[in-house]
């Protein structure tokens, strides 16, 4: 059973909702929500803090570590005890409060985990909150504050004591005691204040400056309006409901986030006061009770509950109606039909109203009495009545002189009665004159016959109490119902069963047959009809009753209809088209034409420049009426891209998505691209709304979304791409601005990001690594990038960035060098051209005559040789810079072997033998 708290809490958001947002409830629904939970086993969803690094990544103080989440991947870094604070540091190092120390996530043993700073046995500090101000960070639990330099890697216990809490304001720590005492940290003096007006939980100030919010201690909220701070507007309704206010967050210059214990999310707007949106269990938050609160720099606001983490995008141009109660099954189609909106699912169909809510408030009227009918007198008492009014004349003027006078006389008279009585009279009032006795109409004279002309009379009245948006099931209409279809003045819904027509009270079975497809003659009572028995119908409403005019046996099965514009009947089969006319007997096919469409695909029908194309995945297709034929067409393509994917509906409109953007082929051969409704590549269904200017959009996870093509959404601000992680082979490497890499860690694989929360913007990615090649490779969705091999140079990788809204992001991302190995070196080769000169000089003056120098010279001499092939084999191989498999190395030094197979030959006869013996001398040339 609930408690009163909770009833409070339910009842204040019933009527916060109900007086401020009925109309944008009825108008734009619910916010985005996308859920997120961690897929590992060592942890689980009670998550303290969240916050974000440099890089977009959103971090988690987890109660077993820290989490960071890109959009994609989860990654955990254990802490030595539960992580209950993170603050981020201008050079995007990320600092963890935790219980009984604190710490960082750094770069260590090829790795990135957690560093402890201070890291202490005892448990008995909860550092529930940190603080990056500055060059410092501020450490705080309930006991101690600790001050931590990086830069000399310096920690000092700044302060000790009973502290409440703290908050940032003007760049300086504000640190609430027990004893009501505010203390201020700044980059060089501490100060003290006793007994302020009010201790502050929250002060937080708009990205622009303009504004400030901020929550006292009691979860009160006020606002900052010149010099003065007042209370919020809806201060005393959120007191009266028992809503303490736990965090605040600004989403952009105008519009605050406020989180709640047991009331979830609202939303609250600068400028507009009666901007109230409540983001709670109703809506799709999984929980109501919020742990933590956190807008990312997309406009985003994540909240930390118990089943996991939840993204709220208040400013997202499409809105949620699939939490509304009272929808059910499989969403089909969803479209406004004579003036509702209808859905038909696999469950019946639904239409969507408005439920307003009474109660009876009851109140006393005061109603003059109506006269009574006189009764007709005898002239007996007419002659005695008559006397007794002369008497009156004469005791009585002045009375009988003021009932003359009317209306304006019977005012002034009560006039005067109001200034006769005395003043403990006219403190009775009203009730008074209800419950007035006895004697008080007795002492009252003139005033007892000025209230007998009026009665009290009890009245009952009806005042609204909420206001309420849900859908309703038609009755009878259990099951799945493929289409609904507007004719001229009914709409109808088919089934396997057959076709009904539907209210909102009752569907009644109008045609007994089991319908495939249904086509409605636009502006008429008329219908085609291909039913799963392979009959193709022709009805008409005749006297209220669907008469069939003519049935004809059909083998194909009709995917969609489409009159042209001169009013010619096309019809897309499974394997043709056919081309049929209206006539007196009925429906008659003309013409059958064949197409390529091996994979059954459904068929949109679309006219342009006075042509027909049929689209399905294989491509364009148009009917070439002087061949007679239906040909594939290329030009089309070029036009609007490949057909990735493409939506039809009941008005000839057909939806194309080439992959990136969505465009809609009108019925006039017109196109209108929708650049943001790329972000939803995957929709079933898409159908235009006159009435509210809005587009209905079924997901293929079954979400129903109504989308404003006005609104400029202000998702496209997204997060830049940079490197995520850099793997050698020992292991991943820090990323530095200049990354030396060793001759033998010439191999590095790169992974590049681009967060992406909303999980629509699809990225794809282009690179070029400078150094090693120019060209630009393919787009591809892979963000892994590996290079098993690079020579020693210097590279610098570019990359680009498209999403699926087509903008491309272009950027240098890393820097890097490959060391040259010290035997491809100069100073290298120098060396060994000085062992070699020696060597060679050596030989040449040993004394030949001697046996052992003999010897000594043919070795040296094979040595020298031996050691100028290994040097020009190492000069050769390092300008050809090829690697590869130890077979084709070994190939390699042979063709290079006898490539200098010649020189050696020379050098050989120069050491060995002395000189050179040229053709056509008969002295040798001596060396």
């Amino acid at each position: 059973m609930p408690s009163k708290f909770h009833l409070l809490h339910r009842a204040f958001f019933l009527l916060i909702g109900s007086i401020f947002c009925q109309l944008t409830i009825a108008q734009t629904g619910d916010f985005i929500l996308t859920h997120h939970s961690p897929k590992h086993s060592e942890i689980d969803n009670i998550n303290f803090e969240i916050t974000a690094d440099k890089n977009g990544i959103i971090c988690i103080a987890n109660r077993f570590g820290v989490l960071k989440y890109d959009g994609n991947e989860w990654n955990f870094y254990r802490t030595n005890s539960s992580a209950l604070s993170l603050a981020v540091s201008s050079d995007n190092v990320v600092y963890v409060g935790c219980l009984g120390g604190f710490g960082k996530l750094d770069f260590v043993s090829n790795t990135y985990g957690y560093v402890p700073i201070v890291d202490s046995d005892s448990l008995s500090d909860h550092f529930l909150q940190t603080f990056a101000l500055d060059d410092r960070i501020y450490f705080l639990s309930d006991k101690n504050l600790y001050q931590y330099t990086p830069s000399t890697d310096e920690v000092k216990n700044l302060l000790a004591g009973d502290f409440l809490n703290g908050y940032v304001n003007d760049e300086k720590l504000h640190i609430n005691t027990y004893d009501e005492t505010v203390i201020t940290v700044g980059s060089n003096q501490i100060d003290s204040l006793t007994n302020p007006d009010k201790l502050w939980g929250i002060i937080l100030p708009s990205p622009d400056g303009i504004s400030e919010f901020s929550v006292d201690l009691d979860g009160g909220l006020f606002v900052k309006q010149g010099d003065e701070v007042k209370p919020h507007h809806h201060y005393e309704r959120l007191q009266e409901a028992e809503v303490a206010i736990t965090d605040l967050e600004w989403v952009n210059d105008s519009l605050v986030a406020c989180s709640t214990i047991e009331s979830g999310v609202f939303f609250l707007h600068v400028s507009d006061s009666s901007y109230f949106e409540v983001t709670d269990y109703h809506s799709g938050l999984p929980d109501n009770e919020i742990h933590d609160l956190y807008a990312d720099e997309n406009q985003g606001v994540w909240v930390a509950h118990e089943f996991g983490l939840t993204r709220i995008a208040p400013l997202f141009p499409a809105y949620s109606y699939t939490n509304f109660p009272g929808l059910e099954g499989n969403l089909i189609e969803a479209q406004r039909l004579k003036d509702d909106l209808w859905i038909n699912t696999s469950l019946g169909v639904y239409y969507f109203s408005k439920d307003t809510s009474y109660r009876s408030r009851v109140y006393v009227q005061q109603v003059r009495k109506e006269p009574k009918k006189a009764r007709r007198a005898t002239p007996k008492q007419t002659v005695q009545q008559a006397e007794e009014s002369l008497e009156e004349k004469d005791e009585e003027p002045e009375e009988k002189k003021g009932k003359k006078r009317g209306f304006l006389s019977g005012l002034f008279k009560k006039k005067d009665r109001a200034q006769e009585s005395n003043k403990e009279e006219e403190k009775k009032g009203f009730f008074k004159k209800i419950f007035s006795t006895n004697d008080d109409e007795k002492q009252g004279g003139g005033k007892e016959q000025e209230e007998d002309k009026y009665k009290y009379v009890r009245r009952v009245e009806k005042v609204v109490t909420g206001v309420s948006y849900q859908f309703h099931h038609v009755p009878d209409t259990d099951g799945k119902f493929r289409q609904l279809i507007e004719t001229k003045d009914r709409i109808l819904a088919t089934s396997h069963t057959g076709i009904y027509e539907i209210d909102k009270n009752s569907a009644q079975l109008v045609i007994n047959h089991p319908v495939k497809y249904a086509y409605a003659v636009p502006e008429s009572n008329q219908l085609l009809i291909s039913t799963e028995r392979g009959m193709l119908k022709y009805y008409d409403l005749i006297n209220n009753i669907w008469t069939e005019i003519s049935s004809t046996y059909f083998e194909d099965v009709i995917l969609n209809v489409y009159m042209d514009h001169l009013g010619e009947v096309w019809l897309a089969g499974t394997t043709h088209i056919y081309q049929g006319v209206f006539s007196e007997e009925g429906f008659l096919i003309e013409h059958s034409y064949e197409i390529n469409n091996r994979y059954y695909d459904e068929l949109s029908i679309w006219e342009h420049s006075g042509k027909l194309y049929f689209i399905n995945s294989q491509g364009y297709f148009r009917l070439d009426r002087k061949l007679d034929r239906i040909v594939k067409d290329l030009e089309l393509k070029k036009e609007l891209g490949s057909p990735h994917h493409h939506i039809h509906n009941e008005k000839s409109r057909v939806w194309l998505y080439n992959g990136k953007i969505w465009q809609l082929l009108l019925p006039d051969g017109s196109v209108e691209e929708f650049k943001y409704l790329g972000v939803f590549p995957n929709l079933k269904y898409i159908n235009y709304d006159e009435k509210l200017d809005r587009y209905w959009l079924i997901t293929d996870d079954n979400q129903l979304l109504a989308y404003d093509a006005k609104q400029i959404p202000e998702f496209h601000q997204s997060y830049s791409i940079f490197v995520k992680r850099l793997v050698g082979k020992a292991g991943e490497l820090r990323i530095d601005e200049q990354l030396q890499l060793s001759h033998d860690q010439n191999m590095l694989s790169i992974e590049l990001l681009k967060p992406d929360y909303v999980g629509l913007l699809n990225p794809e990615y282009q690179y070029r690594l400078s150094g090693l090649t120019d060209e630009w490779s393919k787009w591809t969705h892979a963000n892994l990038i590996d290079y098993s091999y690079l020579p020693p140079g210097e590279y610098q990788l570019e990359v680009k960035v498209r999403d699926a809204l087509g903008q491309i992001e272009e950027d240098t991302l890393l820097r890097f060098t490959v060391a040259t190995p010290y035997w491809q070196q100069p100073w290298f080769y120098a060396v060994q051209a000085l062992i070699l000169a020696l060597i060679i000089g050596i030989t040449s003056r040993l004394d030949e005559s001697k046996p052992f120098n003999r010897f000594m010279k043919h070795g040296l001499s094979i040595l020298t040789l031996v050691v100028i092939i290994q040097f020009m084999q190492a000069v050769i191989s390092a300008f050809l810079d090829i690697e590869s498999t130890p077979v084709v190395d070994f190939l390699i030094d042979a063709g290079i072997a006898l490539m200098i197979f010649p020189l050696e030959w020379v050098l050989r006869k120069l050491i060995l033998d002395g000189g050179l013996k040229i053709s056509g001398t008969t002295e040798a040339t001596k060396l």
